[in-house]
């Protein structure tokens, strides 16, 4: 059967079935299921289509009012019915509720004309394979509800989207999971199933152990303790051909490949085996910290990609957990070092600090995290309370380096002596030497990333001391400068430039969905830059199996979590401006004016932003753009549950998500000043050149932050839940704001 959709933004979804539905009544030799949300387009593609159609689909979330309208349609046109268990209080989760939902649901359809065997109910299924522990008996919940659907309600048809059982593994695996799964839900009475029957394989082809595991798996028999675990470990011992079986290995070996490669299940069968010859203690001093330091040994040397170091991590928590139970009480003198580590006040940024965080934590020391946004005061309160050997700080922007070199001089006037660690995307080696290093007497460290916050802890652990600072060689290094005088003189830049005539005012956009947004998602940015999947020393054939194989399941599985926390909201609004010089005026409709002064490039002719406006009388166009606040809390859940991995990666989906929002809104401004571009991807904006009028706060060409509140207070953006931080950083974080101009020579300019 073929499901016709025609819901798609932007198009006229009711033109679109009067064209397609004759041509597949025509056309096409399978029966047609009719697909969308919209009663009225259901009733219009039933009288084009001349065949017995099957409309998909009904339920009860929202108390029967959509189905009372659907199922008289069905009855009068000769229509089957999927019905879905869903009611007000959501989808159902257990049999009981599944088929207490699905009497209901045929007792309604009947009433109405409909016949039993004209009905499908699909009970749903959910993922076996998430870790969810409310999930681990989802498949045997889905097959006893379809077996008394088929027994107590005659004649009613049954129907799953099968391979949702396995969302989460890798194709291999979910390729024999499937398979078992549609032979036990055949066998329960399924009559119809969505399937990809390339992706499942006769049952005498799969390995009697496979097919074992697979059945444990779906049946929930924890007899042999997780059953997922052991699938996956069996699985990794045949699946791939070049991994060495781990039961002919010694456990020492086996143990510290678990660590560097990630390999969870091997912990299993590997520690069990060293606490029978080993303490705890020599298991984590001698095999799992020297593994750790061997990942990040890769991590400085390009060999392994972040990704796979979080994964690691991931593993090197569950193994500390194992032995801990077996592991001496720690003596006085013996004392685990304790880092506090936060980020500085007024901004929200964590990633770096929680990646700091996740290293630390796995290689020994105790971390007390004290989240954003931290005041100074609250840093020395939480040092002096868990007698800390070192405090971090963290912070991305540069307002936040000016933070830092602040807070070194408050912590000299109370007179403390920790060392400090900073770190961050806008410091640098000589910020910290000569900003921040003066004002403090005791030992500051600049660390470029989290494995150099480990070295200096080690360090320190070892010492008593940071590692000593040593200023860089820079002998010959002027010479190779490039001479401003030497540099062409910009092209002037012209004032003649129509103003647009569009009306003053802000508009509110919400529920976007989310594939329309994910069109401008810059994708090779997001994998090689905020996820770290770099090719580096990879083959490109080696670097596409990378991302065949591991890259784009997770990027499916990462939206799949997205479709329930992001929120995307926009404000965007048209305002009277003008320029002065170098100073752009912003017109306040509520009355009185903002100025805007700012940099210009200092080569001869030099730009200045404020070029771009005209100096009698212009429009511009402020815009903000936020995923919403669910984010940080489910962020907060992956890395409080160990799963860094995915942590890491469902912050880069949404910090990237949140600036395809902005290139997806300033699209609608373009059109909406008359831009005739079409419907262009992300590459054919850049290449036409059309996305360089779009100005972020804080870079070189506007570097004022403190213009995020102004676009904050002429849009309202509170109407959005959206806001600024007292650095005027964007709150949540996965947000953006932006001045817009019109003219055609704008670009994007560095000083």
């Amino acid at each position: 059967m073929l499901d016709l959709s025609c819901g798609y933004a932007g198009r006229d979804e009711a033109q679109d079935i009067e064209v397609l539905v004759p041509r597949m009544a025509r056309e096409c030799k399978i029966p047609m299921m009719i697909d969308s949300t919209s009663a009225d387009v259901i009733e219009q593609a039933l009288k084009l289509y001349g065949g017995r159609a099957l409309i998909n689909s009904i339920n009860f979330e929202d108390g029967g009012k959509r189905a009372e309208q659907v199922v008289p349609m069905a009855r009068c046109y000769g229509a089957a019915m999927v019905a879905l268990t869903i009611d007000e209080k959501g989808m159902a989760m257990n049999a009981d509720e599944k088929f207490a939902i699905a009497k209901r649901l045929v007792d309604f359809c009947v009433e109405r004309g409909l016949k039993a065997e004209e009905i499908f109910i699909d009970p749903l299924t959910f993922t076996i394979c998430s870790g969810d522990k409310t999930l681990q008996d989802a498949a045997f919940q889905t097959l006893e509800a379809i077996r008394r659907i088929k027994a107590e309600l005659p004649g009613v048809r049954t129907m799953l989207g099968l391979s949702n059982i396995s969302f989460g593994l890798k194709p291999a695996l979910r390729k024999v999971i499937n398979s078992v799964f549609l032979r036990q839900a055949v066998q329960a009475g399924m009559d119809a199933c969505i399937i990809n029957v390339a992706a499942i394989v006769p049952l005498n082809e799969i390995p009697e152990n496979l097919r074992k595991g697979a059945e444990a798996l779906l049946n929930n028999d924890r007899s042999n303790g997780d059953p997922l675990e052991n699938y996956i470990n069996l699985f990794e011992t045949v699946s791939d051909v070049v991994e060495v079986a781990v039961e002919s290995r010694p456990s020492r070996d086996v143990l510290n490949d678990a660590i560097v490669r990630g390999k969870s299940p091997w912990l299993t069968p590997a520690i069990p085996d060293l606490l029978k010859e080993l303490s705890a203690e020599d298991i984590l001093n001698t095999i799992l910290l020297p593994a750790m330091k061997e990942v990040g040994r890769l991590f400085n040397d390009g060999i392994m990609q972040l990704p796979f170091v979080l994964k690691s991590a991931e593993v090197m928590k569950r193994a500390v957990d194992m032995i801990k139970p077996f592991m001496k009480k720690t003596e006085a003198g013996d004392k685990i070092p304790l880092f506090v580590i936060g980020t500085v006040a007024g901004d929200v940024h964590d990633i770096g600090k929680n990646l700091v965080g996740i290293i630390l934590a796995n290689n020994g020391f105790d971390v007390v995290d004290i989240g954003i946004k931290s005041p100074i005061e609250k840093m020395i309160d939480a040092v002096k309370e868990h007698n800390a050997v070192a405090l971090g700080m963290s912070g991305l922007l540069v307002k936040s380096t000016a933070i830092m070199a602040e807070n070194m001089k408050i912590l000299e006037h109370a007179g403390f002596q920790t060392p400090v660690l900073l770190g961050g995307a806008a410091l640098s080696e000589e910020f910290v030497d000569q900003a921040c290093r003066p004002h403090y007497s005791g030992q500051v460290l600049y660390c470029k990333d989290a494995f150099a916050g480990l070295a200096a802890m080690q360090t320190l652990k070892d010492t008593g001391r940071l590692p000593d600072y040593v200023a860089p060689t820079r002998d010959g290094l002027e010479c190779e400068l490039k001479p401003v005088e030497d540099e062409k003189p910009a092209e002037p830049i012209s004032r003649d430039i129509p103003v647009p005539d569009v009306e003053v005012g802000t508009w509110v956009e919400k529920n976007i969905p989310l594939d329309e947004i994910w069109k401008y998602l810059d994708l090779d940015g997001m994998i090689k830059g905020a996820w770290g999947y770099k090719q580096g020393k990879l083959s490109d054939e080696e670097y596409k199996k990378l991302l065949d194989d591991e890259v784009y399941p997770k990027l499916e599985e990462m939206k799949q979590i997205a479709r329930n926390v992001f929120e995307p909201k926009v404000i965007h609004g048209f305002f009277n401006c003008h320029s002065e010089g170098d100073t752009f005026i912003l017109e306040n409709p509520a009355g009185g004016e903002i100025s805007m002064p700012f940099p210009r490039q200092k080569k001869e002719g030099g730009h200045c932003l404020a070029d771009f406006f005209r100096p009698d009388q212009d429009i511009c166009a402020l815009m903000a753009v936020t995923i919403g606040r669910k984010v940080m809390d489910k962020e907060k859940e992956l890395r409080d549950t160990d799963l860094y991995h995915d942590y890491l990666l469902f912050h880069g989906l949404a910090v990237m998500t949140a600036e395809a929002l902005a290139e997806y809104q300033h699209r609608k401004i373009r059109l909406l000043w008359g831009s005739n571009e079409g419907d262009l991807t992300l590459s054919e904006i850049w290449k036409n050149k059309l996305d360089q009028s779009r100005f972020g706060f804080g870079y070189a060409a506007c570097p004022d932050l403190e213009m995020n509140k102004v676009v904050c207070e002429f849009l309202d953006t509170g109407r959005i839940n959206l806001n600024v931080t007292e650095l005027f950083m964007a709150d949540p974080e996965v947000s953006t704001f932006a001045l817009i101009t019109h003219h055609p020579q704008s670009y994007y300019f560095d000083l």
